[in-house]
């Protein structure tokens, strides 16, 4: 399975953390659930290969993925599932900039995968008909950037006071405080708490533990630390109990646990 990311140009890194693509022409038939853990982006995703099988937390029976679908804010985990060829292309953008490409409220797409048509109307159809029909990766991912440079660059973008915050959670690793967000924002806390739920769609606090989180689950993945109560200390947890609890929330399961799970896809996405 080949797994890639590509550094989006500018003025496009403003709004887009990477774009990725992700393949395997073996068909996986029968292939088992793996579980994804939430990072803190909003994606879209196109599936030029065979649709995936995706399971969320608060669902009782799985459901086929979109063709193309933007998947908003993970509050938690989620299982998916190739059901054949592998191909799929992925644009993952910084926490607080989906607002400003789909004019959407991001808290309206929380933990929710969504088609691009029913956000976009016919855009949205265009835009999936040309990355489908396109001959090569490349002439899908140019289809994309040209949708997004003309998005991003019509009015109705984000409030920058979000970003910022957003930014400082990230550059922290979950580290900085609600209140330190606010701060280097130069917004009150609870002006910050309603522009993170219009623009990240998850509020600042929880934003910073799935930051925290994400950062000890690859420290754990990557074998760089001996196990849970290094992986808390290296990210800024108070003691393995928190890490303990937050792997529970996030993850569903205990970090023993999901060592033990099927993640060959799923280690992809924490790289």
């Amino acid at each position: 399975m080949l797994y890639r990311t590509l550094r989006p140009r500018p003025p496009l890194d403003a709004v887009v953390r990477c774009f990725w693509i992700l393949r395997d022409d073996a068909p996986a038939a029968g292939a088992p659930f793996e579980r994804v853990l939430p990072d803190g982006c909003p994606e879209i995703v196109f599936h030029r290969g065979d649709p995936f099988v995706r399971r969320h937390w608060s669902e009782a029976e799985p459901s086929s993925q979109h063709r193309s679908a933007f998947v908003g804010q993970l509050d938690r985990w989620i299982d998916i599932r190739p059901t054949g060829r592998v191909h799929v292309l992925g644009v993952r953008f910084r926490p607080a900039a989906a607002p400003a490409v789909l004019r959407e409220a991001a808290h309206r797409s929380t933990g929710r995968s969504l088609p691009l048509h029913e956000l976009l109307g016919a855009e949205g159809r265009r835009l999936e008909e040309a990355v489908m029909e396109a001959p090569t990766d490349a002439a899908a991912l140019a289809a994309v950037e040209g949708f997004l440079l003309r998005r991003a660059g019509r009015p109705g973008g984000g409030p920058l006071a979000a970003a910022a915050a957003a930014d400082l959670i990230e550059r922290t690793g979950g580290r900085a405080t609600v209140a330190e967000a606010a701060a280097f924002a130069g917004v009150g806390e609870r002006r910050l708490e309603r522009l993170f739920r219009a623009e990240v769609g998850l509020p600042p606090k929880r934003l910073a533990r799935v930051l925290r989180f994400r950062e000890a689950a690859r420290l754990l993945q990557e074998g760089a630390v001996p196990g849970p109560a290094a992986a808390a200390a290296g990210a800024g947890y108070f003691d393995q109990s928190h890490l303990h609890r937050d792997f529970l929330e996030f993850a569903g399961e205990t970090p023993g646990r999901w060592l033990r799970g099927e993640r060959d896809m799923a280690d992809r996405f924490l790289e």
